[in-house]
C-alpha cells in the first residue's frame, strides 16, 4: 500500500512529532516502541515492513495496524 504524498503532507509529517514513547512501556513491547520512535525520528510513515513487524509483535492489535495502513492510503 504505497501512496505518493503531496509536499503539503510531508511538511505536515516533519511538524508532527510525538515527543516520546516513554509511556508506552507498559503496553508495547520494546521493539515495536523502537520501530515507532525510528519512524518519528526519520519524519516518516510507517512503512509495509514496519507493520509487519509490529503485528508479528503485537498479533492481537494487527487489526489496527490495518486500518491504521487504509488511513494512511487515503491521505
Amino acid at each position: 500500500m504505497t501512496a505518493e504524498l503531496s509536499e503539503q503532507v510531508k511538511q505536515l509529517i516533519a511538524k508532527a512529532k510525538i515527543v516520546s514513547f516513554d509511556s508506552w512501556q507498559a503496553t508495547h513491547p520494546q521493539a515495536v516502541r523502537e520501530i515507532f520512535q525510528q519512524a518519528d525520528d526519520e519524519g516518516r510513515y510507517l512503512t509495509d515492513g514496519d507493520s509487519e513487524q509490529i503485528k508479528t509483535q503485537l498479533p492481537e492489535k494487527a487489526t489496527l495496524v490495518k486500518i491504521s495502513q487504509w488511513n494512511d492510503f487515503l491521505l
